[in-house]
């Protein structure tokens, strides 16, 4: 299992996960004290793309086969604001 946290501290600023696993599924989950929103997606994610979760908000993904954990960004409306992820590699 892979615990962790992206924390975006320059809002319009992608911020890419750090751990490298391989994985069958992925939860984020927005901080609760967040003040605005997060997004998560690929390398691309914006406000305007990727999944938009308000704090306390929370997106699973679950991967067909495997997933990159790599692969995934958060970007954020306001500065210092995090989103955490658990992602299952059993």
């Amino acid at each position: 299992m892979i615990v962790n946290t992206i924390k975006v501290t320059s809002a319009g600023t992608r911020v890419q996960a750090s751990d490298s696993g391989t994985v069958r599924s992925i939860v984020f989950h927005a901080r609760p004290d967040n003040v605005g929103n997060v997004y998560v997606g690929d390398s691309n994610v914006s406000s305007t793309r990727g999944v938009c979760l308000a704090p306390s908000g929370t997106f699973r993904m679950v991967f067909e086969n495997y997933g990159k954990v790599k692969n995934w960004y958060a970007d954020v409306d306001t500065s210092n604001d995090e989103v955490d992820y658990v992602a299952d590699n059993s």
